[in-house]
């Protein structure tokens, strides 16, 4: 994620087009259809309202993301956390399977 504001407190430009690339990317999204709008992930909305995506791009650039984003299930991304949960999935289920198997 890019700084929001320079050192004379102006948006910064990649700040500005990665709102947009990220506003345009969530558009494309199932869950941009199904909820009828874009979670807004600004600090105030905190992924709590569903907005037009013009809005969303609005709080973003005047409030910037919640800290810490790096990745939202919401929004159709997979993160580590949720990698990390399918592969201690699956290696539950296998140990599961071979008790059955030895009779535990």
């Amino acid at each position: 994620m890019y700084e929001m504001l320079d050192s004379s407190r102006r948006l910064r430009q990649p700040f500005i087009d990665g709102v947009h690339d990220f506003v345009s990317k969530e558009m494309d999204q199932v869950s941009y259809i199904l909820d009828g709008g874009v979670r807004c992930l600004c600090v105030k909305c905190f992924c709590g309202k569903i907005l037009k995506p013009s809005h969303v791009r609005s709080h973003l650039l005047q409030h910037g993301f919640q800290p810490n984003y790096r990745t939202w299930v919401y929004h159709g991304e997979v993160g580590i956390n949720e990698v990390n949960l399918n592969i201690a999935s699956t290696i539950y289920d296998n140990i599961r399977r071979d008790d059955m198997t030895l009779g535990f």
